[in-house]
């Protein structure tokens, strides 16, 4: 470079000159201008005033320029943290520079409600992008790693920030160094200290890259669940993600583009730029580009989707969305727009076959990690308020030691506490191999120590409700009893655990076991796995004669004791082989002792007033008022729970019997009047949907529905329906994904009996 011919023609500019040349070098400057047709405006900006400072050809000061001015020539992370913005690649940039303008808005005073959600979001396409990069290096590499393969699958499946930043980890963990070098750049960007000012190191609490998306996850989930978010937490979040953003600063050394028709187009700002083509890319696939030429790239399809506009004239070609995939199945596809959150199938985009394609390549089950999973929790849950059922609790451990039976059936009413009972037992076959810090359970003492259990609790949280978790969390726990090795006896394909794996352990453990004991198979909630699959947690029950082999069994059934459904699904065991329980057909509510009981307990465990008589015989009536039919007019033990709630949070006092909920329904009653109004009753309007639904929802989800209903000019976000969602607190269960009603109880308040539409559909409704 030579300062001195580039000085003298500065020096020689007058000012309406100079600042011509100045709006130049900004564009010289932004990483995402067209450096072409710069160039071709400096030419004949120049050309008449070369002469001035004895230069023949405006050539070698546009070298000058070059190598002074533009940021591809520069080490990003030195660069501005602003100009870094503005260089890295489409979405990221995009949502960086919205969140740098709306931190300027807040600085000016301007009110900015949706910034923690904003900050968050920029987060979230960070993890996704590094993500990306990482699936697609991995699928297109030789290696092949069942473990790897149902971690992507899972997170395709569930997508969450938290879960897209372990799937990058576990990736760049497992693929070799200096062999993919995109993943190389993803693995030190998670382990770097990147440059940053002090005041933002301090601001921050965590230097390395992988540290501050960890906080910054921590952040989101608090977010997303209320918690209140203060100032110094909120500019805690704001330096850790300018650590993240300099830590993934490589990134700006990459355009992205896409090749659309004849036209290669630089992914950027509000609409896309022609430019011309340094790589070979394939046809609306974006593609991560060297800016420097150099024809490196890598392909993010169809993992990331480029859709574009209808119009045919190549200069009004719109940019309706780049879509970063949201949930992907081999039966369901959807992606999530960054720039307008819409929600969109992923038919409409054109990418279903190669998803397809894509999906092939990685062909695993959302199948945990473990096997094993961890009931602890729940168990210990239940157990810590259960009372009462003591005929039943010894009704079902005599069954165990007899063996007359091999399968023993609990069936319950809704609402009645047939997960309480199965928790109970399990948790004192616990308590039974834990010398320390055992949860005390009703079933102490009746449980015989020599009896080895495996259990599994179907719930829709986690794939729980998929018989090929079932068995495997079963498998797992049989081999862990008897010290066999679990890869022997897993499978991640349904027929294989169903008809060969789990039959052939039961028929090999069963006589292992000595001294009269018996390996208890618990399976709650059989109702509840059910689903789309081809077989379903009770067909997958064997029907083979075990020895030393009891299986426990319990299912909801409506007021006529029946359930047609699990019916159907068991019609391979023979009925004279079902053992049903005498105090359990079906379980029904607790009695007037019970309920003391319970609030003795409730006095014990939350440490407050013992209940007065008053509230004792309050609490009574108001759990036997409108109590489940069949129920015997015995005290409903889901209203229980809701005043063990109240008790908690100190809405009830057991010493003023005023403070009780008269009923079941007055306790929903109260907590509907209190739902938040604010959108047009939205909250009460995604909690009607659900009613209606029986299906688990998603923000995206309910942001496309309520928005047909809403002027164009002011939708629904995703973020919208979460920071309202999150009010509704225990009315839902959340997976960290998807949300449904809390009970079914709950759901015949809100919108009465309704058909299910699958059991209708089957003709069995």
């Amino acid at each position: 470079m030579s300062p001195s011919r580039l000085d003298a023609f500065l020096n020689a500019l007058t000012p309406e000159q100079r600042a011509v040349l100045d709006a130049l070098i900004a564009r010289i400057a932004d990483p995402e201008s067209v450096i072409d047709a710069v160039k071709e405006e400096f030419f004949t900006f120049a050309l008449p005033l070369v002469d001035q400072v004895g230069q023949t050809h405006p050539g070698p000061l546009w070298g000058d320029l070059l190598k002074t001015h533009r940021v591809g020539k520069r080490d990003v992370q030195r660069v501005p943290f602003g100009e870094l913005a503005g260089a890295l690649p489409y979405p990221l940039g995009f949502k960086m520079r919205a969140l740098l303008r709306a931190e300027r808005r807040i600085e000016e005073g301007v009110d900015e409600p949706q910034f923690d959600f904003e900050l968050c979001s920029v987060m979230g396409v960070l993890v996704r992008l590094a993500a990306l990069i990482c699936v697609e290096a991995y699928v297109r590499s030789p290696k092949d790693d069942s473990t790897l393969n149902h971690e992507i699958v899972r997170t395709l499946r569930a997508p969450a920030d938290g879960s897209w930043l372990n799937l990058t980890r576990a990736l760049v963990r497992a693929l070799p160094e200096y062999t993919l070098p995109f993943v190389d750049r993803v693995r030190d960007a998670l382990a770097s200290k990147p440059r940053v000012t002090a005041e933002v190191a301090a601001a921050a609490g965590a230097r390395k890259t992988g540290a501050a998306l960890d906080k910054l996850i921590h952040f989101r989930n608090d977010l997303i669940h209320g918690e209140p978010i203060t100032a110094e937490r909120r500019a805690q979040a704001q330096a850790l993600l300018r650590v993240a953003i300099r830590g993934f600063a490589w990134l700006a050394e990459y355009r992205l583009e896409v090749l659309h028709g004849e036209t290669v187009w630089s992914l950027h700002g509000d609409v896309p730029q022609p430019v011309p083509a340094t790589a070979d890319l394939p046809p609306d696939e974006p593609c991560l580009v060297a800016r420097d030429d150099s024809g490196e790239s890598l392909s993010l399809s169809p993992l990331l989707r480029f859709h574009a506009g209808e119009a045919e004239a190549e200069h009004a070609i719109a940019f309706d969305e780049l879509f970063f995939v949201n949930a992907g199945t081999a039966e369901r596809l959807s992606y999530i727009g960054y720039r307008a959150s819409q929600h969109v199938d992923g038919r409409t985009l054109g990418s279903w076959e190669a998803f397809k394609t894509f999906m092939s390549r990685v062909p695993t089950p959302p199948i945990p990690r473990d096997p094993c999973i961890d009931m602890s929790g729940l168990t210990a849950f239940h157990s810590r308020l259960f009372v009462g059922r003591r005929e039943l609790l010894t009704e079902v451990t005599d069954a165990i030691a007899s063996g007359d039976h091999q399968y023993v059936v609990l069936r319950a009413l809704a609402g009645m506490g047939k997960t309480a009972v199965m928790a109970s037992l399990v948790q004192a076959a616990a308590n039974c191999r834990q010398a320390r810090g055992a949860v005390p359970s009703a079933a102490d003492g009746l449980v015989r120590p020599q009896d080895r259990w495996a259990a599994h609790f179907c719930m829709p949280t986690d794939g729980r409700n998929s018989p090929t978790v079932a068995l495997r969390s079963l498998i797992a726990q049989i081999c862990d009893h008897v010290k066999l090795p679990r890869e022997d006896w897993l499978s991640q394909d349904i027929d294989a655990l169903k008809d060969e794996k789990f039959p052939a352990l039961l028929a090999k453990v069963g006589p292992m076991l000595s001294g009269g004991a018996r390996l208890v198979i618990a399976i709650d909630a059989l109702d509840e796995g059910i689903g789309a699959e081809k077989e379903s947690v009770p067909s997958c029950i064997p029907a083979g004669t075990y020895e030393n082999v009891v299986f426990v069994l319990s299912w909801r059934v409506d007021a006529d004791h029946e359930n047609s459904r699990v019916a159907g699904a068991l019609k391979h065991l023979e009925p004279e082989r079902l053992h049903l329980l005498s105090h359990a057909s079906p379980l029904r509510g607790l009695t007037e002792d019970d309920v003391g009981s319970y609030l003795t307990r409730l006095e014990t465990v939350y440490r407050c007033p013992p209940a007065s008589p008053a509230t004792a015989t309050a609490v009574w009536e108001a759990a036997t008022t409108g109590a489940v039919a069949g129920s015997s007019d015995g005290a409903d033990p889901f209203y229980l729970r809701f005043l063990a709630d109240g008790v908690q949070q100190g809405s009830v006092r057991l010493d003023r019997a005023e403070t009780v909920p008269e009923s079941l329904d007055d306790a929903f009653e109260h907590m509907w009047m209190n739902l938040p109004t604010d959108q047009d009753f939205l909250c009460h309007r995604v909690l009607l949907t659900l009613g209606i639904m029986r299906e688990y929802g998603e923000d995206e989800l309910f942001a496309e529905l309520f928005n047909r209903d809403r002027p164009a000019d002011d939708p629904l976000t995703p973020t919208d329906i979460a920071a309202v969602r999150i009010k509704a607190g225990k009315l839902l269960v959340y997976d960290g994904d998807r949300y449904g009603l809390f009970h079914d109880r709950f759901r015949v308040f809100l919108v009465g009996e309704q058909t299910d539409p699958i059991a209708e559909a089957l003709g069995t409704a």
